[in-house]
């Protein structure tokens, strides 16, 4: 029984050994590209850094070209419908690969905001709450631990693909909180609903809507390495409406505001720090609706 045990026990040290050691080599191959600058980073998309800097009209319907065995790297006006990637293996599924959307809603009386952020071994199901006239905050935020890959949100397509900003969906179900982001191809609308007990012990209840339409968006497919890219659609001031109910009381329905996401999907780094910062409003002047994306130390990028 002795000679078991030992036995046992040395073969699994062994094992451990042999797994922390792989993994941390596997970890230095997922380190940041920092010897790479820009220019060198750009060198990766096709055509090069002159050809990536154009603005193209529309999108390429998908991100990744299987028969060249290349990203199409590159900035454009709209979001792609395919945002699939090429086949991870399950350590880069489990520490590498991290999504994120975030869409709000904005009036006069609040600022309501979900998200769902998938970022490896954790994931997080967040709910903000502002309300305008008595400057009172409170939020949700979800966070699972470990198993933020197997229990965490889903970003999806019908078929089981994963989703675009403009194909599928994201969800997000924990206990009583439940998030849910679609876009609805019919209509052009990105619906959101959630409801959570907030901080504070209240129950807010969201659910709105921004029409998408055809305005043109912050879409790009960035390259960190050559297999290494953030897919990203950031859209601003678009016209929603929104429904709110805190408690049993319903405190906006169906009020006109303005709508503003931010989609990513990208192979980053197992270490990844990012400021972000969005706002949107209607120019007095012009009547115009703006929207603006402000972003930091994003990208592997330390400014």
């Amino acid at each position: 029984m002795k000679t078991t045990t030992i036995g046992a026990f040395s073969v699994a040290t062994a094992v451990m050994s042999i797994t922390v050691g792989y993994l941390a080599k596997v970890d230095q191959l997922l380190l940041p590209d920092e010897e790479l600058a820009l220019e060198d980073r750009l060198s990766f998309a096709p055509g090069g850094r002159e050809e990536y800097l154009k603005v193209k009209q529309g999108q390429r319907e998908a991100v990744w070209d299987e028969e060249k065995g290349w990203y199409n790297f590159g900035r454009f006006t709209q979001p792609p419908r395919d945002a699939s990637l090429h086949w991870l293996n399950p350590f880069q599924e489990y520490v590498q690969l991290k999504e994120w959307y975030w869409s709000s809603f904005s009036s006069g009386s609040v600022l309501v905001a979900v998200a769902t952020m998938q970022l490896g071994y954790t994931s997080h199901g967040i709910m903000y709450y502002y309300d305008v006239a008595t400057g009172e905050t409170d939020k949700l935020d979800v966070e699972l631990k470990f198993f933020g890959r197997t229990l965490g949100p889903t970003f999806l397509q019908k078929d089981g693909r994963p989703s675009s900003p403009v194909n599928g969906s994201t969800e997000f179900s924990f206990g009583s909180t439940n998030i849910t982001q679609a876009y609805q191809a019919e209509t052009h609308m990105l619906r959101a609903e959630a409801n959570g007990f907030l901080v504070g012990g209240r129950k807010l209840s969201v659910s709105f809507e921004m029409d998408l339409g055809t305005d043109d968006t912050l879409s790009f497919v960035y390259p960190l390495g050559r297999r290494r890219p953030v897919i990203v659609t950031k859209g601003g001031a678009f016209e929603a409406r929104a429904t709110v109910r805190v408690d049993e009381k319903e405190l906006l329905t169906r009020e006109s505001g303005l709508g503003m996401i931010d989609w990513t999907r990208s192979m980053a780094a197992r270490l990844t720090t990012w400021n972000w910062a969005a706002f949107s409003f209607v120019d007095a002047a012009t009547g115009d609706r703006v929207g603006v994306h402000l972003s930091a130390g994003v990208y592997e990028h330390s400014r």
